[in-house]
């Protein structure tokens, strides 16, 4: 127990704001800062958030971070009794009176662990004051770094559609938890006008002063994943997700697209009307932030085109040298990939010669692999796999166009009952995208959205991918469903 410590800074994010960058400068300026009257402890993961995070969930096993570093329960909680320990002897030996905690987890945490998370800091420095910092950043520009984050992290997409009401969500739970009075929120892209960007304005917030802030040294991390490796990563973890039942799936790592990741390409930006849709779902949560904390995101920002990939010489040489760190797991689905462009792509003519040269080389130097007859049956079967997700896609698409074609209010009741009646019959995909097209026709809607959220959740969690296996019968299923509730439907799907 700590009675000297009179303000705890709680830097909670949100996701995307530079986040890793101040946690790293806090880092390597830990001592430096300890001589300016602030502790920022010592942890044993990559941050508290995470830590506090895996400290109060009920199976930490599961949580994504212990899941791509291999930690069982027995790992988690050593790593917490570790952490809570260097804790508690940081703040026996330390003078100071101010304490940074930083992790992004932090506005994502649900209301009990943040509750949580609020009585152990105060167990342990009970005369301590918390003051939350969080930066926002506008919703549209987020979702395009979040995506470029996840696949990093994840290797997939995810849901870019399912962020409503994201902010009102994080700030009303905080203040429910730390008072309204006690948290501060600034747009991430005023941080910008700072000397030191982000971590230099976080530093003002702390009561730094400028001198001591020029006496840190800054660290800027995290740099955006291109165009190019993001497109081939979808790729190969639609084919080969690498999680399964939440375990790392056979034959996969956390590591193993590392040498993907780093190949060259484009700037990464969703296409405009991806963008727009995005803030047009977001409509309610931008409002709510600047009656309640005077974050203005009413003006629409200026949107940038997305840039055509284009796979040349440099592409083929970064993937000449990549392949020989690759799995031959990750190796087969990168030749997979190569197929799969040249075949359902409108690829200039510089993009198919590269193609068909990678191919030759994976053929010429890997011939042990792609000659097995075992490593052609697993290519034809991506392209089975590749080929109805795209018939369903397509066929998805093709209602929801006609739906914008012609929008009627009381259809949204109809495609709610039909998500129902999937989810009765556990095909939470068939579910979460007849939701979808309901909101389509009220996308203000609560009832409907919070039934959407709900599929979209469910769909994450890892316990349903045998579900959404079967999904691949998905049309046989639309078909019966079809016929239990409107003959219009059925002409559509059967187009």
């Amino acid at each position: 127990m700590n009675n000297q410590v009179k303000t705890i800074y709680l830097h909670a994010g949100m996701p995307k704001t530079a986040s890793t960058s101040i946690q790293d400068t806090l880092d390597i300026n830990r001592n430096l800062l300890m001589q300016m009257g602030y502790l920022y402890p010592y942890n044993h993961t990559e941050n508290y958030g995470a830590l506090f995070y895996t400290k109060f969930l009920e199976e930490p096993e599961k949580y994504f971070r212990s899941i791509k570093n291999n930690r069982s329960r027995k790992d988690c909680e050593k790593i917490c009794k570790k952490s809570h320990e260097s804790l508690v002897k940081d703040l026996e030996t330390s003078k100071c009176d101010k304490v940074i905690f930083s992790g992004e987890v932090f506005s994502l945490m649900p209301e009990e662990m943040l509750r949580k998370t609020k009585e152990y800091l105060k167990s342990l420095m009970p005369e301590s004051e918390i003051k939350v910092i969080l930066y926002t950043r506008e919703i549209s520009d987020y979702i395009n770094s979040y995506i470029q984050e996840r696949i990093k992290e994840k290797g997939d997409v995810g849901n870019i559609y399912n962020n409503h009401n994201k902010y009102e969500k994080a700030l009303s739970k905080l203040s429910k938890v730390f008072g309204k009075n006690n948290i501060t929120v600034h747009k991430f892209e005023d941080t910008f006008v700072h000397k030191y960007g982000p971590v230099g304005h976080l530093c003002d917030l702390l009561g730094l002063s400028d001198n001591e802030v020029e006496k840190l040294n800054i660290i800027r991390t995290n740099e955006g994943i291109k165009d190019i490796p993001i497109d081939m990563i979808s790729y190969i973890n639609t084919i080969f997700p690498m999680l399964k039942d939440q375990k790392l799936n056979e034959n996969r790592t956390y590591i193993d697209l590392d040498p993907i990741r780093n190949l060259s390409g484009n700037k990464f930006v969703l296409p405009i009307e991806t963008r727009k849709k995005i803030r047009e779902n977001s409509k309610e949560d931008i409002l709510w932030l600047k009656e309640n904390f005077s974050i203005d995101y009413s003006n629409e920002p200026v949107y940038q085109e997305p840039s055509e990939m284009i796979f040349d010489e440099v592409f083929e040489k970064e993937m000449k040298n990549a392949s020989g760190k690759l799995s031959k797991t990750v190796l087969i689905l990168t030749y997979s990939y190569f197929e799969y462009k040249l075949d359902n792509s409108n690829l200039d003519s510089i993009s198919i010669k590269t193609f068909n040269n990678l191919i030759e080389y994976y053929n010429e130097n890997y011939m042990n692999i792609f000659s097995k007859n075992s490593t052609k049956q697993m290519l034809e079967k991506y392209k089975k796999i590749i080929q109805k997700r795209k018939k369903r896609i397509d066929t998805l698409e093709e209602l929801k166009t006609n739906i914008s074609k012609n929008k009627k209010h009381d259809e949204a009741n109809y495609y709610r009952d039909i998500a129902i009646f999937c989810e009765k019959h556990n095909k939470i995909e068939a579910a979460k995208s007849f939701m979808e097209i309901a909101k389509l026709y009220k996308p203000y809607t609560e009832s409907i959205s919070k039934r959407y959220d709900k599929y979209s959740e469910l769909f994450e969690k890892k316990e349903i991918l045998k579900a959404q296996k079967e999904e691949a019968s998905n049309v046989s299923l639309v078909r019966k469903v079809a016929r239990k509730f409107k003959k219009n439907v059925k002409k559509v799907l059967n187009k």
